[in-house]
Parts: C-alpha cells; structure tokens; sequence
C-alpha cells in the first residue's frame, strides 16, 4: 500500500514538472513590458501600477492603474521590441474589438481568456478602476488598422 502510494507521488510530482516545462513562459517578457508602461507613463505625482500582463505573442494587453484610475494598454512585438499599440478600457477585454483592430480571432480570444484569469486575482475595486479609461488612443499602427479605432 505504501509503495503505491509512493508511486503515484512520483509519478505525480513527473507529470507536474512535464507540464510546467511544456508551459509557455512569459516571465521573460512581462519585463520589458512593465518597463516601457513606466517609462512611458510612471510620474512622480502619479505613479503606474501594472497590475496585469496577458501574452499572446505577438499580442499583449497590460492592465494598468494610476492615479484612482485604470486602463489597459495593446502591445506587439517586433523584432524583439515591445512597443504599445494603443490605451483603452473595456473594449480591449471584446474580442470583436480586436479583431477589428486586426488581430486574429484566434489569438484575441487567448488573449482574453488570459487577461480574465489574470484580472480576476485582483481587488474588486482594482477591476473597477480597469475600465474607466474612456475612449481609445493610438499610439502606434499603419493606417489600415487605424481606421478602425476612434480617436
């Protein structure tokens, strides 16, 4: 009985460590994220709280506060470099607004489900404060995708 016992530990404790090996890791790019949101936004009178960061490269939606206000910021990768997209609130949480915008569907819908998971560990008050950015502001992106987006 013991060594069943022990070997379903084992072979738990194997299967674990399979998983988080086979996981996506995107600690390495939270960084970099956090890092251009604070520098991009951080003051000394105001400071930037990034409360949560989805990845779905080349895709990733920052969830910030500052100053008893909230939002969320789109960002994309390229050639190594994170660079944000455009500031919103609850529409970068809509999936047919970032298909919209030019994101796969596929991709938007991780995204979401993602930043959801994410969001859903912070203070009710905190998740309040994440939609009050009122309209979206471009920040970067090609003329196609920004006729879409208002100003």
């Amino acid at each position: 009985m013991r060594i069943s016992k022990l070997v379903k530990t084992i072979a738990f404790q194997i299967i674990l460590g399979l998983m988080i090996l086979a996981a996506p890791s995107y600690a390495q790019d939270e960084d970099p994220i956090r890092h251009l949101m604070i520098n991009q936004f951080d003051r000394a009178e105001a400071r930037l709280t990034v409360a949560a960061i989805a990845i779905e490269s080349p895709y990733a939606i920052a969830s910030w506060l500052q100053d008893g206000r909230g939002g969320r910021a789109l960002l994309r990768i390229k050639e190594g470099n994170w660079s944000i997209i455009l500031c919103s609130g609850e529409s970068l949480k809509n999936k047919d607004s970032l298909v919209l915008i030019g994101i796969d569907p596929h991709i938007s819908q991780k995204l979401i489900n993602h930043l959801t998971i994410l969001e859903a560990n912070l203070s009710e008050q905190d998740r309040l404060l994440l939609d009050t950015f009122e309209g979206e502001i471009v920040l970067e992106g090609n003329a196609h995708n920004n006729e879409h987006i208002k100003h």
